[in-house]
């Protein structure tokens, strides 16, 4: 049996090479649109098992036809006969949302067909059988033709898949890996090992013609590369480590000079992509002397692939003047908003930090602001100049311009100043007054903010956004809502204090990867929760909020008809809405976080004082010891875990990365003893979750002098229970009290 195990974790800095590919990117595109079976490249293949970490393909018998090659290199190959693809998840989370569409924990299929597409050289013992004649089916031809057209290339094959683009245009000698298999049955699959990503492994599985569903994404069976201190990961090539922005406005039509400065973080690079609004066009790009650099970027694709001069080594630095213009600015009456407000410039890499120095010009008749701090402006001939430094390494910068008025807003020492620009005068005071409170709110709160000044602008529609220093609001947020108490709450306060609060969550404190975005929304959504209960002392909007989400949460997957959808994870991050509802970003991201946090502040209050100060004191270190860092969910966890006096992990299993709620069935009873004092006995039938699912409930006492709190552990699917006994007589008893848990309770009679 022959036997290839790939080790995609290896590290980018340790790179087996071949010869990059020549010439243009168009080049490659186009041999790989022109990939065709190779007649003369038919083999016998008995016993032969592939392994990269989760990824298992096993080729009993069968032909393997390669693919002809490209600039003498074999890429692909077709298998027809008989196997078996196994895909075991190495995450429990990703297990268990493989098991909410195909039921079982470990994908497994007896299959007919594979394609197969490699960038490795051990791949060459697929053809080490005898050589024998062409005899593939029309369905194994066909399979060929969808995967280059589906998965190879994009954008009307423009573009190629990023991760083969990167090995094969660099000559990279690694195992990056596509594969989809035909199922026997009524399931195929793809599988995916990109070595540039973090997480290089991803499954997509289909029930027969449907569309494949992304349903799991790894780490390497060895953990997650290390995310390094400017934000990136192992398998980025390099990293843009200062943006010096000239951005020139005419009307508001916009031509902008980037002079990046990169360092080179892989063993070596020709060629690496860069990110840029699809409407924007490159004029040119050059080296500091002038020399001109070849690129590729084709229209409205995003995408921009650089060739340098010559290949570089890991630790090179070089700088680039990228040139390019676009009409990035939309306006419709007074409003005018960003297209994009962060591709505006171009990126290698959603989570790098950089540097950014930025001059803007632009006519007088417009006022404009952006991140970090304003050094200089000055005016000559009708034209503003002004100067923006980020100060330290940021993940996102934007600005906004447009007719504004402006607001200086007064806050009180030791908070950072901060203006209003805006168009809708209607709520302007009320929104500027939630900003100044929510400001001094978060800053006692959860300790300072890295920033002097605060502009917080009006943008239409619905959106909103933060950076440092700078916040996008809604123009919904600035208009007379019909039902202030009610249905539009969420664009008064709590519309602005959230994206206030996101100066703390997601900005000052940033999350290590989209599994920790949770970090981010949820603690905003529960920041803008505790501004309106302990700032603007509305308890009853913080409950009736709180409450709506839990019942947006449990309708989710509700089905009249049929199986009920299970719900996804909240350590899905983004993927939560991959193969769901189109609410459940809104939900797994926004939500139910901020319902974790609320769990975890009802279950670390005092009972008897009603003393919240743990769960205060460990959010405040929280945000202290990570400020200007990135963190992670485990991190989280270890802080309250101080706090609690507890392990917390079974509370994160089953709240960040399971998706049980439970439905719990209440009673309880009385009996006065012959001592004179009364106990009361519980029954709870726990239902909707696993037996072993366990739970923190707290449980109100209403006796006819006072009454009592107390909590009590839930767990197994029915348990009773008797309560301390009382020298008064109990009159009530609640079952969750103060909303503590994320739940469905019911009541019956003992």
């Amino acid at each position: 049996m022959k036997h290839v195990v790939f080790v995609t974790c290896l590290l980018l800095a340790s790179i087996p090479h071949l010869h990059a590919q020549k010439g243009g990117y168009e080049n490659l595109a186009k041999a790989m649109a022109n990939l065709r079976i190779d007649s003369a490249g038919a083999h016998r293949v008995e016993g032969y098992l592939f392994e990269d970490g989760p990824i298992s393909l096993m080729l009993d018998s069968g032909v393997v036809v390669s693919l002809k090659p490209i600039k003498g290199r074999i890429i692909a190959a077709v298998f027809e006969g008989t196997g078996e693809f196994t895909y075991t998840p190495v995450l429990p989370v990703e297990a268990l949302n493989l098991s909410r569409f195909y039921k079982e924990r470990v994908f497994r299929q007896p299959i007919n067909r594979a394609v197969m597409y490699f960038t490795s050289s051990a791949m060459a013992e697929l053809f080490a059988g005898d050589s024998v004649p062409l005899t593939l089916s029309k369905a194994a031809v066909g399979d060929v033709m969808a995967s280059i057209n589906d998965y190879m290339l994009e954008a009307d094959g423009k573009l190629v898949d990023a991760a083969f683009s990167k090995a094969l245009l660099n000559g990279y000698d690694l195992p990056t890996t596509y594969i989809a298999v035909h199922g026997t049955g009524k399931w195929h699959a793809a599988v995916a090992a990109n070595v540039f990503e973090d997480e290089p492994y991803r499954l997509f599985i289909r029930e027969k013609d449907g569309p494949l569903k992304w349903v799991c994404s790894d780490p390497p069976t060895s953990g997650f590369k290390p995310v390094q201190e400017w934000g990136g990961i192992d398998g980025d090539l390099v990293h843009a480590s200062q943006h010096t922005l000239d951005v020139r406005f005419k009307g508001l039509s916009m031509t902008t000079t980037d002079r990046i400065a990169f360092t080179v973080t892989a063993d070596s690079v020709l060629w690496f992509d860069l990110s840029l609004y699809p409407r924007l066009k490159v004029d040119s790009i050059r080296m500091p002397g002038g020399d001109l650099v070849e690129f590729y970027n084709p229209e409205k694709t995003g995408m921009l692939w650089v060739r340098l001069p010559q290949t570089l080594r890991k630790g090179e630095r070089f700088e680039l003047l990228l040139h390019y213009h676009g009409d990035m600015v939309k306006r419709q009456g007074d409003y005018t908003w960003l297209e994009s407000s962060i591709t505006w410039y171009a990126s290698h890499g959603y989570k790098q930090l950089s540097y950014f120095d930025i001059t803007f010009h632009h006519e007088k008749r417009y006022t404009l602001v952006s991140i970090g701090d304003r050094t200089s402006i000055s005016e000559n001939d009708g034209i503003v100049t002004q100067r923006w430094v980020s100060g330290r390494l940021i993940r996102n910068a934007s600005f906004h311009i447009g007719s504004f008025l402006v607001k200086d807003l007064t806050t009180p020492p030791g908070i950072p100043t901060s203006s209003m620009l805006y168009v809708t005068r209607e709520q302007s005071d009320v929104v500027a007054q939630d900003v100044v409170q929510s400001l001094e709110f978060f800053t006692k709160f959860y300790g300072d903010l890295p920033i002097k000044h605060l502009n917080a602008t009006e943008q239409p529609g619905l959106h909103g956004e933060a950076f440092p220093g700078l916040l996008h609001l809604s123009s919904y947020a600035f208009l007379r809502s019909f039902d202030l108490n009610k249905n539009d709450d969420f664009f008064g306060e709590q519309f602005t204090s959230h994206e206030v609060a996101h100066q703390w969550w997601g900005i000052a404190v940033d999350f290590t990867s989209y599994r920790d975005q949770w970090i981010s929304e949820g603690f905003a959504m529960y920041s803008c929760l505790l501004y309106s209960q302990l700032a603007a002392r509305d308890k009853d909007k913080f409950f009736y909020l709180l409450n709506d989400y839990k019942k947006q949460i449990l309708r989710r997957g509700k089905r009249a008809f049929g199986e009920t959808q299970p719900q996804p994870m909240i350590s899905l991050g983004y993927r939560a809405r991959v193969g769901g509802e189109g609410t459940d970003h809104n939900l797994y991201v926004y939500y139910k976080p901020a319902w974790v946090l609320h769990m975890l502040r009802n279950m670390m209050i005092n009972l008897k004082t009603m003393d919240e100060a743990p769960f205060m004191n460990a959010m405040k270190e929280f945000y202290t010891t990570y400020k200007n860092k990135h963190a992670t969910t485990d991190d989280f966890r270890r802080i309250m875990e101080k706090y609690a006096g507890v392990e917390l992990g079974w509370f994160f299993d089953q709240w960040i990365h399971g998706n049980q709620i439970p439905f719990y069935t209440f009673a309880w009873t009385k009996k006065k003893r012959d001592d004179g004092n009364w106990v009361i006995t519980c029954r709870v039938k726990q239902d909707n979750v696993d037996p072993e699912f366990a739970m923190y409930v707290p449980i109100k006492i209403v006796t006819k002098q006072g009454g009592l709190r107390l909590r009590a552990m839930i767990t197994g699917a029915e348990s009773t229970f008797e309560l301390p006994a009382l020298n008064d007589e109990p009159t009530e008893v609640a079952f969750n009290d103060l909303e503590s848990v994320l739940c469905t309770v019911d009541t019956e009679k003992f």
